[in-house]
């Protein structure tokens, strides 16, 4: 291989790492996981995410919050709006709602309510450690 061409491809090596890091340190779209089990009380517990789901619609129903690039920016969204439960539609959402936020009116009306399959969404509550399934309590 002549100097050239490796140079070159060093180069494109040294491009696409850069971008991956300037992506992820630019708020990247968080991967969320699947709903886990909070810890004990006062342990830190964990992020109870339901990561390519919505909730059954309550009659509440719910408030556009607007765009977002993370969950954490729609959790901080829900919260600057004294929210308890939020959704993130995900970049991977097609058409205008992709990046976009939204909080259920009433969380409490989630309460023992099964997540819906729904592609490229997440939701949760506004505390990481608390369900949605449980209505956020």
């Amino acid at each position: 291989m002549s100097q050239v061409a490796i140079i070159g491809l060093l180069g494109l090596c040294v491009v696409c790492s850069s971008s991956s890091a300037a992506f992820l340190m630019m708020g990247g779209e968080e991967t969320p996981t699947t709903p886990t089990s909070p810890g004990p009380s006062g342990s830190g517990g964990s992020d109870i995410l339901y990561d390519e789901k919505t909730m059954p619609y309550p009659a509440g129903g719910h408030t556009e919050l607007g765009a977002a690039t993370s969950v954490a920016a729609c959790r901080a969204l829900a919260k600057a709006g004294n929210h308890t439960s939020f959704g993130y539609r995900k970049s991977t959402q097609p058409g205008e709602w992709a990046n976009t936020c939204w909080a259920y009116n009433n969380s409490s009306e989630l309460n023992g309510k099964t997540p819906v399959d729904t592609p490229n969404h997440v939701v949760g509550c506004v505390v990481p450690t608390k369900d949605i399934t449980k209505g956020c309590i």
